[in-house]
């Protein structure tokens, strides 16, 4: 073959003519190999913020390692690392199991890994994202919060405490599942406190339903806090309400506020009054 050729008046070397097509057939063969790579490159990137999960996505991982009672609140935490061993164990779905105590308190927000503020601002999180939560252990989550009282180095702020009571206190009117409903009585039950506000509530709760799977709560509610309620000025009156209302708990509630106010009358009477 020649290595030049004549091509009008110029001479043209024809191995330079082939090195410069080989060059472009590398450097079209090396671009189709760049474009097949870059996607494979982009998708990993994108699997890999997929993988990443939503502060959402972690909140519903924490909440449901929670295992949570009709009478007894959370009655225990799963591990971390799963395969069906609890963390920590507190007892029976009884109503007995569910006032936390502070061992219970501890272990459990240990168990979840949180700080003060963290559990406060994992109960403002709830109450914003409550639709998209699993509802139920979402209020047990707030009944333990408001359980906690001053002496802990776990009480959230008064206002925090507030919004949360406020938020019960709305799920236990409005609520349209009777399952949050009667959760929502349960984490008011285990409160640490029983205002004016919250008593109020629960006695309408009590009031205007007839369903006594809903309304078992309230005994509770009386059981844990018919010590407070015993010595409130407007005690005569909270406790007719209670006996006005026709169910088969009233009898158990007037038991719990009777037995607190004779204590507490004891408690009030001056020492050698009797002799």
């Amino acid at each position: 073959m020649p290595k030049n050729i004549q091509v009008g008046d110029r001479t043209t070397n024809l191995n330079g003519i082939l090195r410069g097509k080989r060059m472009k057939s590398l450097l079209v063969l090396a671009t189709c190999i760049l474009a097949l790579t870059l996607p494979a490159w982009g998708e990993e990137a994108v699997a890999s913020e997929a993988e990443a999960p939503s502060p959402q996505a972690e909140l519903t991982v924490k909440l449901k390692r929670l295992v949570v009672g009709n009478q007894g609140a959370i009655l225990k935490i799963w591990k971390v690392e799963g395969g069906g061993e609890p963390d920590y164990y507190r007892g029976l779905d009884d109503r007995d199991t569910a006032p936390y105590s502070p061992d219970d308190q501890e272990a459990l927000v240990t168990s979840l890994g949180m700080s003060k503020s963290e559990l406060e601002q994992t109960a403002l999180t709830i109450m914003e994202e409550y639709d998209k939560l699993p509802k139920k252990n979402a209020l047990a989550f707030l009944g333990l919060v408001v359980s906690i009282g001053e002496d802990s180095p776990y009480d959230a702020e008064d206002s925090v405490d507030s919004k949360i009571q406020e938020f019960l206190l709305l799920r236990l009117k409005e609520d349209k599942s009777v399952i949050m409903r009667r959760q929502a009585c349960l984490s008011l039950a285990v409160g640490s406190e029983a205002d004016q506000e919250i008593i109020e509530s629960i006695l309408g709760f009590y009031s205007q339903s007839e369903n006594l799977w809903e309304t078992f709560p309230v005994q509770q509610f009386f059981q844990y806090h018919a010590k407070t309620i015993s010595t409130l000025p407007n005690f005569p009156e909270i406790r007719d309400r209670v006996a006005g209302v026709n169910s088969l708990y009233t009898a158990n509630i007037l038991s719990y506020l009777d037995e607190a106010h004779q204590v507490s009358k004891a408690q009030a009477k001056p020492s050698g009054a009797d002799s």
